[in-house]
């Protein structure tokens, strides 16, 4: 009697692990397949909903003259802008950024009609007008914050100072010949 249930039970057992076995090579394939094959629509909801990777660099270094006066320095510049697809304080931004550039209010408002995820309001910012914004935390305002070279006698001895592109590498005169010792890690 044992030998019949013995049967009857080890059908069916197999059956079971059959289907486990059939449903975990269906899983495992459609993994695969998610991981290995392109898939346009799954790309774009990780592009919206993802994170991006920026690489940061230092500081460029300082020329110095004889006396250790600053000829060639890097000052921070600050770009302002608001993703206009979310949520923001409109209102404050306007009020704010006409106090702070003495433009007209329209200006910021027709800026902020647009619906995009990078309306600039303001590039080139230096410092001291950025921090009378940035004192005053707003919602869904944002900045970057970018190096920029101030060369502090103009023109004077440009030629042997040199200048650098928008790369931030150095193109003519020291800022070029000392480039590597002059660039950011």
């Amino acid at each position: 009697m044992n030998n019949k249930y013995f049967e009857e039970y080890s059908k069916r057992i197999k059956r079971i692990n059959f289907l486990i076995l059939c449903f975990s090579f269906f899983l495992i394939a459609n993994f695969f397949t998610i991981q290995l094959t392109k898939n346009s629509k799954l790309e774009s909801i990780i592009s919206k909903h993802g994170y991006k990777t920026k690489n940061v660099i230092g500081q460029r270094g300082k020329i110095l003259d004889r006396n250790n006066k600053e000829i060639a320095t890097s000052i921070n510049k600050y770009t302002f802008w608001v993703n206009t697809n979310k949520k923001y304080d409109k209102n404050l931004i306007i009020d704010i950024f006409s106090n702070v550039f003495n433009k007209d209010k329209e200006q910021f408002n027709d800026i902020l009609t647009k619906k995009n995820n990078y309306v600039v309001l303001e590039k080139n910012i230096t410092e001291t007008l950025a921090t009378l914004i940035l004192d005053n935390p707003i919602k869904g305002l944002r900045y970057t914050k970018h190096p920029s070279r101030l060369y502090k006698y103009d023109h004077i001895a440009s030629h042997v100072v040199g200048y650098i592109g928008e790369n931030n590498i150095g193109i003519l005169g020291i800022e070029e010949s000392c480039n590597n010792i002059l660039a950011g890690d």
